[in-house]
């Protein structure tokens, strides 16, 4: 084979492609120029011409448009290029399931006074997966960090979750229950001393919030709940002298988040 003859018959349908979009696109694209003797200049489609009568111009937006021929200094075709403006449609929002799989991934403040009065503010991180049995439903279980203005856990809990609402935007319920495991703080005193061992106990979040409205599965929720940790520590006094001590803590607790 001439490789010669087929780079050249490529290279001809090719252009031969190309003048025919370009023709196209240029026939689509023609309008009817008209110039007057007092400068100005009309563009549109000329729908009646009589040299020794009128000339009648279609501008765009439909109006038409009356001069005297003799006005007119010549009418020329030009190509210009139409742009058509897309209307963007409005995404709808997002139609919450009933049922299936749901997750949520939060960070939060916990409030709080220390022995001495003082705030001692805290901080959450939790990662929560279930299931939804039904929208006012959902079962899962999930692990986070919580650090409460000095004890700190490890949360492994059960997840109970619903919403009230069919809509995109919702009020829900939420409960966290499980286990703390206790975490050493070795930076954190109290009136009992430095902490040297920690052991955890029962973890209970009950909660209230609302989910934001979304056009796609990710939603953003607030909602502000009360946890309820049981633990116990040892503590070694300014005498170097061991102190047991158990506690249920008590914090109030606002979230946010994403659930999807």
């Amino acid at each position: 084979m001439n490789y010669k003859k087929l780079i050249y018959c490529l290279l001809s349908v090719l252009v031969i492609i190309c003048l025919t979009t370009v023709d196209t696109w240029a026939q689509e694209t023609r309008e009817d120029v008209v110039y007057l003797e007092n400068g100005s200049v009309i563009r549109g489609q000329v729908m009646e011409y009589d040299p020794n009568g009128n000339i009648k111009i279609e501008i765009y937006g439909g109006s038409i448009l009356v001069y005297k021929s003799s006005e007119v200094l010549k009418i020329e075709k030009e190509t210009t290029k139409v742009v058509t403006k897309v209307k963007k449609e409005k995404r709808p929002n997002h139609k919450v399931p009933n049922t299936g799989i749901y997750g949520t991934i939060s960070v939060g403040t916990l409030g709080g006074l220390g022995d001495w009065g003082q705030p001692t503010p805290g901080i959450s991180l939790k990662g929560v997966a279930g299931w939804y049995f039904h929208r006012l439903l959902g079962v899962g279980g999930g692990i986070g960090m919580m650090n409460l203005g000095g004890p700190t856990f490890v949360p492994v809990f059960a997840n109970i979750r619903g919403n009230f609402m069919k809509s995109t935007a919702s009020l829900f319920y939420d409960i966290n229950i499980g286990y703390g495991i206790g975490v050493v703080n070795p930076m954190f005193f109290n009136g009992l001393g430095q902490m040297s061992s920690a052991s955890g106990g029962l973890y209970l979040r009950p909660s209230i919030g609302v989910r934001l409205p979304s056009t796609r599965q990710t939603h953003i929720f607030l909602d502000f709940g009360y946890v309820i940790q049981f633990s116990s520590a040892q503590y070694m006094d300014w005498n170097n002298n061991s102190i047991s001590e158990k506690r249920t803590i008590y914090r109030p607790s606002f979230r946010f988040g994403i659930t999807f």
